[in-house]
C-alpha cells in the first residue's frame, strides 16, 4: 500500500499574503474616495475594517494580528501626522474579534455583525482617547453610531462573502496530509 502526502508549499502562503495585500488596498482606496460620497453627519462606513473583522472573526489570532496590522498601517497612510494609531488599534480590534471567532458558529452572521457595531465603537473611541492624550482637539457626536451602524450593515452583506473567500483552496494554508490507496 503506497501512501501519497500532499504537503503544501511556501508559495501557497505567498499567494494567500498578495491576496490579503491587494484586497486591502483596493478596500482601502474604495474607503478614500467613494465612501465620502455615502457620509451621514459625518458618520462614514470603513469597508476595510469590516473586510479586516470579518476576516478575523473567521480565520483567528495570527491572521488576525496580520491582517489588523496591515489594514491599520494602510490607514495610517492617510492619518500621516499620528503615524501608528490605526496600526495599533486595528491590531486590537482584530485580536478581540478572533476571540469572538472562537467561541460562535462561523457560518452564521449575527454574532459578527453585532461585534462589528461593538468594535466600531470601540476603535473610535480608543483613537480619540489617545489624540484627547496627545492633546489634540476631538469630539464625541452621532457619528460614533452612525459609522457603527453603517459598519453592521456593510458586514451584514459582505460576511457571507469573506466567510465563503477565506474557505478557498488557497486562503487555507495548513498543513494538509491526504492519502490515497
Amino acid at each position: 500500500m503506497r501512501q501519497k502526502y500532499n504537503i503544501r508549499t511556501k508559495g501557497d502562503k505567498q499567494v494567500k499574503r498578495v491576496v490579503l495585500a491587494v484586497i486591502c488596498l483596493i478596500l482601502l482606496i474604495l474607503d478614500n474616495s467613494v465612501v465620502p460620497f455615502f457620509s451621514i453627519m459625518n458618520g462614514m462606513p470603513s469597508i476595510l475594517l469590516c473586510f479586516a473583522i470579518c476576516f478575523s472573526i473567521i480565520n483567528g489570532r495570527w491572521e488576525a494580528t496580520i491582517v489588523g496590522a496591515f489594514s491599520g498601517m494602510l490607514q495610517d497612510i492617510f492619518f500621516y501626522k499620528y503615524y501608528g494609531i490605526n496600526a495599533l488599534i486595528n491590531l486590537f480590534i482584530c485580536l478581540l474579534a478572533s476571540i469572538v471567532g472562537e467561541n460562535i458558529f462561523k457560518n452564521k452572521k449575527f454574532i459578527p455583525v453585532l461585534s462589528t457595531f461593538v468594535l466600531t465603537i470601540l476603535k473610535i473611541l480608543i483613537a480619540m482617547l489617545i489624540l484627547y492624550l496627545a492633546k489634540v482637539k476631538v469630539s464625541l457626536g452621532y457619528n460614533i453610531l452612525i459609522s457603527a451602524a453603517y459598519n453592521m450593515i456593510i458586514v451584514f452583506l459582505i460576511y457571507s462573502r469573506v466567510y465563503k473567500f477565506s474557505n478557498k483552496k488557497y486562503m487555507k494554508v495548513q498543513w494538509k496530509f491526504n492519502k490515497d490507496k
